[in-house]
């Protein structure tokens, strides 16, 4: 079910009430973390500079003073027939 309307609809504009919650930006709660996902997909294991590809890394690794670098990540190959 969809959510209920909380304004008024009157027959006169002016005597209605909207509701514009529906449109405000989400509001992260009070104390959240800021965490930054970067999913690279079909970059290829051999793409980045510090496994001796051509792509430098130099953005990741200036993009924060702290950040995590997950080294050991699962890379799930598809092999077709």
């Amino acid at each position: 079910m969809a959510n209920q309307f909380k304004g008024t609809i009157r027959l006169d504009i002016r005597d209605s009430v909207p509701e514009w919650d529906p449109f405000l930006q989400p509001q992260a709660p009070e104390g959240a973390p800021n965490i930054l996902i970067l999913v690279w997909d079909d970059v290829g294991h051999g793409a980045m500079d510090v496994f001796g590809g051509p792509i430098d890394r130099v953005v990741v690794d200036v993009s924060g003073e702290a950040y995590i670098d997950f080294e050991k990540q699962v890379t799930a190959w598809v092999m077709r027939d």
